[in-house]
């Protein structure tokens, strides 16, 4: 009797660890749904590089109404920007973005996605003529 007390034991903190488990995850993927939401894209960066630990670069730009699954796999490099209602999804292996990258709105990017755009520099108006 007392093996399967037990084991009824176990399987309850199982339960209970499952059910916590998912409350949790839950929880965090509502509230980064709200930071996207927020109007001054200067309060989401901070949010998103200091509570939820994506890697901003200098300079880039997530617009209003994007969502962020997985933001401790996500990277986005400097001067990028991340169009309205774009969803990028790293939970499952990260996402790379490169250097002055533009993703536009309502874009879709699933993880093991590396962007890597290369903007070549105008040349000098003076050296041409």
């Amino acid at each position: 009797s007392q093996s399967i007390e037990t084991s009824n034991q176990s399987l309850l903190l199982q339960h209970l660890r499952r059910f916590l488990g998912n409350l949790f995850l839950s929880y965090y993927r509502y509230s980064i749904f709200q930071v996207g939401k927020i109007p001054s894209h200067y309060i989401r960066n901070f949010l998103y590089t200091n509570l939820y630990k994506v890697k901003i670069g200098k300079g880039a730009v997530v617009y209003f109404g994007a969502e962020l699954r997985g933001s401790w796999n996500l990277i986005i490099d400097k001067g990028t920007i991340i169009g309205d209602n774009a969803i990028l999804d790293a939970r499952r292996g990260g996402i790379v973005i490169g250097k002055n990258v533009n993703i536009g709105s309502e874009v879709h990017g699933q993880t093991n996605m590396t962007i890597m755009i290369h903007i070549l520099e105008q040349p000098n108006p003076k050296s041409v003529l």
